[in-house]
């Protein structure tokens, strides 16, 4: 029971991904950014920044279980958002009125997740130096 209460944050914040994830499209606030030339910008933006926030509580979950094993956090808090990210665009294609599936927010899921992860390993090197 204490592991799944350390996973109590990240689970939430799946359920508001699954949430978000599952809401047509028309029914979300559209929010431009005029300065950037890129389609679905902001889309990407919004992606990013949930699987980033995602990795963020799953890499502190796991550090409170393997405090030892940085190796063992790494790989589950990238594996699991990554995984989780593409079932969402599975469902986005498949089961979700509204919705569809784009191969460039997984992308934008996976940058969000790897920019966490090297903002975490310079946190640790960091704090290595310190000790």
């Amino acid at each position: 029971m204490k592991k799944v209460k350390n996973f109590r944050y990240s689970i939430a914040w799946a359920i508001i991904i699954l949430i978000l994830s599952g809401i047509p499209g028309k029914y979300l606030k559209k929010i431009h950014f005029k300065s950037f030339p890129i389609p679905h910008f902001t889309d990407k933006v919004v992606h990013f920044s949930m699987y980033f926030i995602f990795t963020a509580l799953l890499t502190f979950s796991f550090t409170a279980i393997y405090p030892k094993n940085k190796n063992k956090v790494l790989f589950f808090s990238f594996f699991i958002p990554f995984c989780y990210g593409v079932l969402m665009e599975i469902l986005q294609k498949y089961l979700f009125i509204g919705r569809s599936a784009e191969f460039f927010d997984v992308v934008a899921n996976t940058t969000g997740i790897i920019a966490c992860l090297v903002l975490v390993l310079i946190y640790r090197q960091k704090i290595s130096l310190m000790e």
